[in-house]
């Protein structure tokens, strides 16, 4: 438990940290880049699924961009760690909306079904974290993840499985060693 929430924690700081660059580089409205480019202060790109209503309830033709507020992740673990569920889910949901293989944003959103109990939808997440991390860093965070899934539903082998695989893929990371290290104990 101890380490759960030092990694919430984690996530918190580091998408308040990540949404201040955002502010402080020109884009005062807390979106993010996510048009390859790596621009600061670049629009974060939803598409409009052509029902004509993006996020905001403006009407927006089929295709065009959709802002997404990457703060909405800090506020999404905030209201996960004081177990509002329902706000955490609302807020997530947003930038699901318009990134829904957004890394952060499914690992996220597969913690807050964990705390609900639900693994299956959970997984779910959790693989669309690993898939969209391309077998890097984020896809190592995403195994870390379903690793803990794995451990807290109880089925222990599969949480070993999923451990070994964030270690390769992080293989400095002391919390998954230790995780995995107690998860062969059990």
């Amino acid at each position: 438990m101890r380490n759960r929430v030092k990694c919430g924690a984690f996530y918190v700081c580091f998408v308040v940290v990540l949404s201040s660059v955002m502010y402080s580089c020109g884009n005062k409205n807390g979106t993010a880049s996510n048009d390859k480019t790596g621009t600061p202060g670049a629009t974060a790109q939803g598409v409009n699924n052509g029902t004509n209503n993006d996020m905001n309830g403006d009407a927006n033709k089929p295709g065009q961009a959709v802002p997404v507020d990457f703060g909405n992740i800090a506020l999404a673990n905030k209201a996960l760690m004081e177990g509002d569920y329902k706000k955490a889910n609302e807020l997530i949901d947003v930038i699901l909306k318009a990134i829904p293989e957004d890394s952060f944003a499914c690992r996220t959103k597969g913690d807050i079904l964990v705390k609900q109990k639900n693994y299956s939808e959970a997984k779910i997440y959790f693989d669309k974290a690993i898939n969209s991390g391309k077998g890097g860093d984020n896809s190592g965070w995403g195994y870390l993840e379903l690793g803990k899934m794995y451990s807290e539903s109880g089925d222990h082998a599969k949480a070993v499985e999923a451990l070994k695989k964030a270690s390769d893929i992080l293989p400095k990371d002391e919390i998954i060693k230790k995780l995995l290290d107690a998860e062969k104990k059990k």
